[in-house]
């Protein structure tokens, strides 16, 4: 899809009301899931991306139901970029890191659909913290926290690595050798580190947990695809190089906090509706930096607009 067609115009309607980006493995998990999801997100959107769509693991009915909608790439470019990087993964890591850029891109959490898909996230994961089975309450709310993780992470971070990269084709022409791996390394332990911390701050109550531990949080991050392919020296530049160029890629670089969807037995296919929560308060942005002269700045414009929308949900 053409940059032009998809534009602005419909980019800032999906970030508003978008509260997921789904993904799984499984057709069996994928579908029990779905029906769990469907009656909890009744006002609001979750996103299916094309690769998820396109191997029918969700029919074309099913994707655009209730609240799930189809997810585009931004321009064609974009998805020229993706499927290059994909080359060399197999099926389901191409579709995870698919679906981890969509989810930065629009400003949401990735939602792990069932225990096989979560197996898959080992090599993109930043930390992960584990619970026991949690009630509908329980998990709905943590869902909610997982939001505004999104939102909070979204703008320091992708600044962050943009500028790291940024450092690295400054000082390696080749965007290979010694330098580049070892810079490499310390942008992922920064981030490591600054995923570790969030977690622990914000999913407290998962730790307090008593029961059988199995995996319900996770941060991931697509820059392990760059560190995968950072001895290449022809592979490399192609990655990291649109990246320094394009405002939507870069955006696309943020910390995805992810949340394993694997519905307990006896759970209610139904949740009693809630309205929204009066005084909730959402950690405010850092001081906006003005864009330079005839920039657009997508990243401050998308950041905005969820967070906005976040406020009244």
């Amino acid at each position: 899809m053409a940059a032009a067609e998809y534009g602005i115009c419909r980019l800032l309607p999906v970030v508003k009301n978008l509260r997921g980006v789904v993904w799984g493995v499984d057709e069996a998990e994928v579908e029990r899931a779905w029906r769990w999801l469907r009656p909890r997100f009744q006002y609001r959107w979750l996103g299916v991306p094309p690769k998820m769509r396109a191997h029918a693991r969700l029919g074309p009915s099913e994707a655009e139901c209730g609240p799930f909608v189809p997810l585009d790439y931004p321009s064609a470019a974009y998805h020229g970029w993706l499927e290059e990087a994909s080359q060399g993964l197999d099926e389901q890591d191409a579709e995870l890191l698919e679906s981890m850029l969509l989810a930065s891109l629009f400003v949401s959490p990735l939602l792990v659909l069932g225990m096989r898909a979560a197996a898959r996230l080992g090599p993109w994961q930043l930390c992960e913290q584990q619970a026991p089975a949690l009630s509908d309450a329980e998990a709905k709310r943590h869902m909610r926290i997982l939001d505004y993780a999104a939102l909070d992470a979204h703008r320091p971070v992708t600044e962050q690595v943009r500028a790291a990269l940024e450092r690295i084709a400054e000082r390696s022409h080749s965007l290979s050798g010694a330098t580049a791996k070892r810079a490499c390394t310390q942008l992922w332990n920064r981030l490591v580190e600054f995923a570790c911390k969030d977690c622990q701050s914000r999913f407290w109550r998962l730790r307090e947990q008593v029961g059988p531990l199995r995996p319900t949080v996770a941060y991931l991050h697509p820059l392990a695809l760059i560190r995968r392919f950072r001895s290449q020296t022809s592979t490399w530049p192609a990655l990291v190089e649109p990246l320094l160029r394009s405002q939507l890629l870069a955006a696309s670089f943020s910390i995805v906090p992810a949340f394993v969807v694997e519905p307990a037995a006896g759970s209610r296919r139904c949740p009693v509706k809630s309205g929204p929560q009066r005084g909730q308060k959402l950690l405010p942005h850092a001081a906006d930096r003005p864009a330079a002269a005839g920039e657009f700045n997508i990243t401050n414009i998308i950041g905005r607009c969820a967070g906005k929308a976040k406020r009244i949900c």
